[in-house]
């Protein structure tokens, strides 16, 4: 069974191009295009992995919505990999020291995302 792969980003490009990508590589791959939908999907779905954009209806849209998968025992769990075009408009933490220090997430990736990359670190985090 292929692992299943949430991506919540409210740009459709983008997800376009990354479920291609990740259903190509073999995944399952579920789209939202807010924290709110993605929250509800992660609930039901159970993905094996999220891949969560920050900037959506708010500058810091996906921050909250790591902090509420985070506080919640049934999906805390479930890696994160944030992948945004944050740090290239604003000075961003991750930059001076590791992003466990101040977000909950395994990994942050800057847009645009190689698909080889983007593979790479999938396979990390899920096989």
């Amino acid at each position: 069974m292929p692992k299943k792969i949430l991506i919540v980003d409210d740009d459709p490009d983008f997800t376009a191009m990354n479920q291609a990508v990740l259903e190509n590589a073999g995944y399952s791959v579920m789209v939202a295009h807010n924290s709110r939908d993605g929250i509800g999907l992660i609930k039901t779905q159970k993905p094996d992995l999220l891949l969560l954009d920050v900037m959506m209806g708010t500058d810091v849209e996906g921050f909250d919505a790591v902090d509420k998968i985070r506080d919640n025992p049934i999906i805390k769990d479930i890696p994160i990999i944030m992948i945004t075009a944050f740090s290239e408009h604003h000075e961003v933490p991750w930059a001076e020291k590791p992003e466990k220090e101040w977000v909950n997430v395994e990994q942050f990736l800057t847009k645009p995302v190689s698909p080889e990359v983007l593979i790479s670190e999938v396979k990390r985090l899920v096989g």
